[in-house]
């Protein structure tokens, strides 16, 4: 089960780093690597940009984060710590409502082999990932 230190540097209680585990790390992981990836670094090229907070969300805006969903699993694997499932409906992008779309990304976690759900939910407000 994949753990780190949760992304937004909280206090754990018992006065170190308050530690996120399994689904929720991975969550948390893939919600950075699809922020905008604002930096004071030029040669720093990561994470979307914001130019999908100002186009309609549909089929053919989702699909550049489609490709960085499967470019950051990609690492995952490699580190071991979580692969898509092979399904046909993983990463599916889906209209959820006027200017709003979803993919759903079917994770199995490599160190306990337990699968789950994330969803990744695009509207004008930009990307959030949650554990489905």
């Amino acid at each position: 089960m994949g753990v780190g230190i949760h992304p937004s540097f909280k206090a754990s209680g018992r006065g170190g780093f308050l530690l996120s585990k399994g689904p929720e790390h991975i969550r948390e992981l893939l919600s950075v690597a699809l922020g905008s990836g604002d930096s004071a670094n030029p040669f720093q090229d990561e994470g979307l940009g914001e130019w999908f907070i100002f186009d309609p969300m549909d089929l053919s805006t989702f699909a550049p984060i489609q490709d960085r969903i499967k470019d950051i699993f990609a690492d995952f694997e490699s580190e071991d710590l979580a692969a898509l499932q092979q399904r046909p409906d993983n990463l599916k992008i889906i209209e959820t409502a006027e200017g709003e779309a979803a993919i759903m990304v079917y994770v199995i976690d490599l160190e306990t082999d337990s699968k789950y759900t994330l969803g990744v939910t695009g509207s004008k407000n930009g990307l959030v990932v949650s554990v489905m």
